[in-house]
């Protein structure tokens, strides 16, 4: 990368570009006059990487790589209308275009044994078959990628009017997101649901499961599986469109007034108004969304009776609808308390607003009537399917017709509110003669609204929720009549983008710096943490590494999960230190070169364990439903016994009495209420962890203005080794599960990283 810097030219003279100017590699301003200042910066960053490096094969042609060109430019221009009064221009511009190609093989099918969701395993190793993900399935789509524009024009005014100094202004943002998603583009082809059962079909040529994207023609799914002209194809079905367009306008307006009461005593007073434009493509019939029906009982009734529709012929002529209430607040003072600049207390509160993410809302790519993900099993309405080198596998036929199976959605809700959060914070802060400096910190966050994804079409919904009949004697056992009814027989899964998600955080920070100690070179830093984080869910899209569902447990009463965030920490304290050997200053020639400027610094962090929930999977068929037990369990676990090399058992649930929780409903333990012994979410905790980095510095000044640094630093400089939860062992079946962990092993990490040591030399010259 680099940048292209803005020229200089004194008052208004009008004197020309200096030749040395594009060699300057320093920021320069432009002087328009003794008021006036233009500041512009360009960068661009261009890099290809070859195949492979995006993903991988074992097998010829199929590796992919990227290119990226990106731009970045800004103008910004400040004017001084009179010294009180001063204006703030900025005008800035990004291109980010990354592309991720086709492999040499071009579209063609990926093949796995068994369990496309998490590929396939065979023993400690895993198996590729031929295709793009071999290894991880759901990753891929290609080609992806393509440019997107983020365009923004933004104007600040500051005035100062005695005892207050006013800020005010706002910005304007149009971002075009001109991306390309392959999104299941090379078909899914499955040979069975288990890698025994996958590799008897592979043997027989069958597939047990297809799984790819086709055009449906500008038609919907059948209603009830009753096949009728307006949901039938013709054959072949080719793929759809994976290109779109997006546009979003969005812009805010704000005012602050910090207002100095007192000598001591500044008030900071303020109130922002955001809007979020809704995302629109060029060609609005290629925008479609599930609109639930209104005035109606409640949700679930709402999806019944829901439809899929283009933006045109919608009920409310969007995607959704955007909130146009987003008022921030904000108050804010600070306190010099005795006055003598020594001791400040500070505190505020505020709201802050935040857009819902692209790669949330992008996905209604994937709803009909232009896009449709058709998954198969064992059918595609065309007989049993058998194995082939086609990509359009069962739906590659010259002539006939088939009706078109549930297709999934990503449906954003339309009347999705804006996610926004209060902010609390207070800090007290006291500085002790000349070297040392004690804070004690609050923060605090109310999360509402937050984005989520929550399941509104699972198999047994329409059962708990509508009320229709079955037997649930007979769900287990696969009988006739199971509770498997869906809310909307027109569709598959929907997956609901919400605002439905709450959190809450508090936290306590006490720091401790002493510098220079008695001149002896010594500085400390002490920081102790302590916080706790609360929410039913810490991601929107359920990623966290011991998150088994997508969405919620119950999604009819989402507070069931409410419990430690996935990222909470309760306890860390951090200590560091910088001793630069003050001893060698005096000394000359030689001697200073080797004995002077050695610095020491290591830096010692420990922390508590990470939270982690435990399922019982003995009586669920689609939801993992957390342990609930009879007696009172450890948070903690106990190690008891070494189950291999660096793993222990930590917990062993055939000695704790577990509740085997069955709705009476649908005789599965899939749905509410669920029992009140059952564990929280998060609710157990994996063991402490702590770590020492060091580092060695040796700096040689050889002039006032350059000098030479050599640089050893050593992560992990003990070579300790922590212990992990091994999240895969993170479920009890039928209460005779145990839970292990291994030292040394990071958790979540493909391919398995461990916690080696590492050393790193380096220099660095300054001048």
């Amino acid at each position: 990368m680099f940048d292209l810097v803005s020229y200089s030219v004194p008052g208004n003279s009008g004197a020309g570009l200096p030749q040395n100017a594009w060699s300057n590699v320093n920021r320069v301003d432009y002087n328009l006059s003794d008021r006036t200042t233009i500041y512009t910066r360009y960068a661009v960053q261009s890099e290809v990487d070859q195949a492979g490096s995006v993903t991988n094969s074992p097998y010829a042609g199929y590796g992919i790589g990227q290119t990226l060109f990106n731009n970045s430019l800004i103008v910004s221009m400040t004017h001084t209308f009179t010294p009180t009064f001063v204006s703030q221009s900025k005008l800035d511009f990004n291109r980010f275009n990354t592309v991720q190609p086709l492999s040499p093989n071009g579209v063609t099918p990926v093949y796995y044994l068994g369990n496309a969701e998490v590929g396939t395993v065979i023993g400690p190793y895993n198996v590729a078959l031929p295709g793009d993900e071999p290894f991880s399935p759901g990753n891929g789509g290609y080609p992806y990628g393509g440019p997107q524009n983020f365009g923004e024009a933004y104007q600040d005014f500051s005035w100062t009017k005695g005892r207050h100094e006013f800020r005010f202004g706002g910005d304007i943002e149009y971002l075009r997101d001109n991306r390309t998603y392959g999104a299941y583009n090379e078909a899914s082809e499955v040979f069975g649901n288990t890698v025994g059962s996958g590799i008897d079909n592979l043997l027989a040529g069958n597939l047990y499961e297809y799984e790819a994207s086709i055009y449906p023609q500008g038609k919907f799914p059948c209603v009830n599986g009753v096949q009728t002209a307006a949901c039938t194809v013709t054959l072949p079905v080719g793929p759809p469109d994976f290109e779109r367009s997006n546009r979003y306008h969005e812009g805010a307006l704000y005012f602050q007034d910090s207002w100095k009461f007192s000598r001591r005593l500044t008030f900071n007073l303020g109130l922002r108004w955001e809007y979020f434009g809704v995302q629109h493509n060029v060609n609005s019939s290629l925008d479609s969304n599930f609109y639930a029906a209104t005035n109606v009982p409640n949700q679930f009734v709402g999806i019944e009776k829901g439809m899929v529709d283009t933006v045109p012929n919608s009920p409310i002529g969007e995607l959704w609808k955007p909130s146009l209430h987003n008022f921030a607040p904000r108050v804010g003072f600070a306190w010099d308390v005795f006055g003598d600049g020594k001791t400040a207390f500070r505190g505020g509160y505020g709201i802050g607003y935040e857009r819902n993410f692209g790669n949330v809302t992008y996905n209604v790519l994937f709803n009909p009537p232009n896009f449709e993900v058709v998954d198969c099993i064992q059918t595609c309405g065309v007989g049993n399917i058998g194995a082939t080198v086609s990509n359009a596998g069962p739906l590659s036929g010259a002539n006939g017709s088939i009706a078109l199976p549930p297709a999934e959605l990503r449906y954003v809700q339309n009347n999705i509110p804006q996610a926004y959060a209060h902010l609390i914070s207070a800090s007290l802060e006291h500085q002790f003669g000349d070297g040392m400096h004690l804070e004690v910190d609050y923060s605090a966050s109310i999360g509402e609204n937050q984005y989520d994804i929550a399941a509104m079409n699972a198999p047994g919904y329409g059962n708990v929720y509508l009320g229709i009949p079955c037997n649930p004697a007979d769900t287990l056992s696969g009988g006739p009549d199971p509770c498997t009814a869906t809310l909307n027989n027109q569709y598959g899964g929907i997956n609901r983008r919400g605002g439905g998600g709450y959190s809450t955080y508090n936290a306590m920070n006490v720091r401790y710096d002493i510098t220079n100690i008695k001149n002896s070179g010594l500085t400390l830093r002490l920081n102790y943490t302590w916080s706790h984080s609360l929410d039913e869910l810490s991601d929107t899209f359920s990623s966290s590494y011991n998150q088994f569902n997508l969405g919620y447990t119950d999604v009819a009463n989402p507070m069931v999960d409410y419990g430690n965030s996935e990222f909470d920490n309760r306890h860390r304290i951090a200590i560091s230190a910088i001793y630069a050997i003050p001893y060698a200053h005096g000394l000359h020639g030689p001697a200073k070169y080797l004995l002077d400027g050695w610095e020491f610094a290591p830096v010692f962090t420990a922390r508590t364990g990470a939270p982690y929930s435990i399922y019982d999977l003995t009586n669920t068929n689609y939801i993992y439903t957390r342990v609930a037990a009879n007696e009172a369990i450890p948070v903690n676990g106990t190690e008891f016994q070494n189950a291999g090399a660096d793993t222990f058992n930590i917990y062993n649930f055939s000695q704790i009495p577990v509740s085997e929780y069955v709705n009476p409903l649908t005789g599965d333990s899939d749905f509410g209420p669920f029992p009140a012994n059952m564990t929280g979410r998060d609710y157990f905790h994996s063991p402490g962890v702590y770590n020492l980095d060091f580092g060695i510095y040796k700096n040689v000044r050889f002039t006032e203005r350059m000098s030479l640094q050599l640089r050893l630093e050593a992560y992990n400089a003990f070579n300790h080794s922590n212990e992990y939860v091994n999240i895969g062992s993170a479920y009890t079946v039928g209460g005779a599960g145990n839970i292990t962990a291994s030292y040394g092993l990071l958790p979540n990490t493909t391919p398995q990283l461990y916690e080696n040591r590492n050393i790193q030399l380096g220099a660095k010259f300054i001048f």
